[in-house]
Formats: C-alpha cells, sequence, structure tokens
C-alpha cells in the first residue's frame, strides 16, 4: 500500500510499553485514559506533584508578576531555571501544573526553547499543544508544531495518537500537523499522517483531504491520489465538489477520460452537482 510509508526518523514505537506509559503519565496526569489499566501509583508516583514542581511554577508566576518582562526574549536571562531546561520530564511535569495560565505557559515555553543547551522532546511539545488548544490558542500552537517539524520530531503523532483521552484535542493537533505538512509540500509525511490518522479512527478535516489531493495531483501522483480518495471513503470522510474536481482535474491531466467520465457519474448519484470549475475541467481535459 502506497500510504505506508516507513520513517527512518526515531519513533515512539520503539519505547518498551511501560516506558511509553509512564511518559504519557507524565504528559497528561488527570486525563490520560490508560491509567485504569496500569497499577495503581506508589506513594512516591511521579502523578503527584513534588515540592520540585511545585517550586518551579510558583517561581515562574511569581516572576512574571514581579517583573512583567520577565522570559519575554533571550536577553532575559536567569540561572534559576537551568534544571527545567536540561530536563524535559521536569519541564513536563511544570508545565501541566501552569495549565491555568496559558498565555505564561507559552511565553515559558518560547523562553526555554531559545536557549543554549536545552533538551527538546517530543513529550514536552505535546504537553504545550495540548494546552494550547485546550484554550483555542490556535495560531500560537501553529507556531508550535512548525517547531515540532523543524526539529523533526515526526514521532509526536505516536503521542498525539495514544496519549489523548480526548478524542476532539487528538485530531486537531494532527489536523494541525497534517496541514502544515501539506503547506510544505512535504508528500511522504502527509501520506504517512494521513494513513495513521484513519486507521486509528481520526478522521482529518476534508479540507486537509482536499490539500493532500490537489498536492498530489501538481506532482502528477494519480496513483497516489486515487488511494486517498478511496480511503476517504472507505473511512467515512464525505468528499466535497472540491475533492470530486480535484480527482476529476488528476484524471484528465492524466488523459484517463474513462476514470473522469466514472467519477462524474458518481458526483451524480452523490447529488454533487457539477459547478463551472467542473466544466472547464472536463473541457481542457477533452482539448
Amino acid at each position: 500500500m502506497t500510504l505506508c510509508i516507513k520513517r527512518a526518523s526515531k519513533s515512539l514505537a520503539t519505547i518498551s510499553p511501560l516506558s511509553l506509559t509512564w511518559k504519557l503519565r507524565f504528559l497528561f496526569p488527570f486525563s490520560f485514559s490508560l491509567l485504569h489499566s496500569c497499577p495503581s501509583p506508589t506513594p512516591t508516583s511521579p502523578l503527584e506533584p513534588s515540592s520540585s514542581e511545585t517550586h518551579y511554577k510558583n517561581l515562574i508566576f511569581n516572576t512574571i508578576d514581579e517583573k512583567p518582562w520577565a522570559f519575554c526574549n533571550t536577553n532575559w536571562v536567569s540561572n534559576q531555571f537551568h534544571a527545567i531546561i536540561v530536563d524535559p520530564h521536569l519541564f513536563i511535569k511544570v508545565l501541566n501544573l501552569m495549565r491555568e495560565r496559558p498565555g505564561v505557559a507559552l511565553r515559558f515555553f518560547r523562553w526555554v526553547e531559545m536557549q543554549p543547551g536545552v533538551k527538546r522532546s517530543e513529550l514536552v511539545f505535546s504537553v504545550m499543544l495540548d494546552i494550547l488548544v485546550e484554550n483555542n490558542l490556535m495560531r500560537s500552537a501553529y507556531w508550535v508544531m512548525e517547531r515540532v517539524i523543524t526539529f523533526d520530531m515526526h514521532s509526536i503523532a505516536d503521542v498525539l495518537i495514544c496519549g489523548y483521552r480526548k478524542f476532539e484535542v487528538s485530531v486537531k493537533l494532527l489536523d494541525l500537523l497534517l496541514l502544515i505538512y501539506s503547506k510544505k509540500l512535504m508528500v511522504d509525511h502527509c501520506l504517512w499522517i494521513f494513513g495513521k490518522m484513519v486507521r486509528n479512527g481520526l478522521l482529518p478535516d476534508v479540507k486537509n483531504c482536499n490539500r493532500i489531493l490537489a498536492m498530489l495531483r501538481d506532482k502528477s501522483l494519480v496513483a497516489n491520489a486515487r488511494d486517498v480518495y478511496r480511503m476517504m471513503k472507505e473511512f467515512g470522510i464525505k468528499p466535497t465538489i472540491v475533492t470530486y474536481n480535484t480527482m476529476l482535474d488528476s484524471f484528465c491531466k492524466e488523459g484517463d477520460m474513462q476514470k473522469a467520465f466514472e467519477l462524474l457519474s458518481e458526483m451524480q448519484m452523490e447529488r454533487r452537482f457539477p459547478n463551472e470549475v467542473t466544466y472547464n475541467v472536463l473541457i481542457n481535459g477533452l482539448t
């Protein structure tokens, strides 16, 4: 199957199930859906906030309350947060305690990201993205997701698929990842994440599907476009007139007018009536 793209980058699938379980507990200590299948935490469990992360949360909040310009840029320096910069697990726990103030959490995240020696982790980025989406801060989430791609942390998809209880958050974040991949014309990544989403019941927005189809058409990858279209229908993503027009254009540019007219008949059966774009595509295909 052409959509099954094997990634050379590291994947969370290579981590032992027990290790992944505990790492995801760090991510969402109050909403992790797998908790019921895991042993009850001991009194020293990382699920319980320790004095360390509580100390850092209060220190961050107090610092910003006293110095509103704190963490605004790389010129602002403090050695008090070095432990967070070099320890992703501590950073995750501190971010989780900062959910009540998402703007502060984002400002601190940006500042840490710019610090020398920072240790990046898909899990840290996932927590920050979760906080932003929960508060509908999608523009900021877009910035964070772009950095995920910049640093080749593509296995974040595994965390987004298996680490959430809130279905809608997972879909929004995976759709955002798919949107950025499509805008950057990253064909293999688009096909990879599309396949992962539909096979796990996390259906992409049809607009993202249309973007993928348009990208495949423009790159003359009609076979891939057919696979995406077939999977859309198989998994219940309802095509729009844009979907049909894009597929018609793909068939016409390949000179496969039989497929084009078959799709036109399918449109009519689905009561998706041709528009001006449809007729222009067919005329161009026949000339």
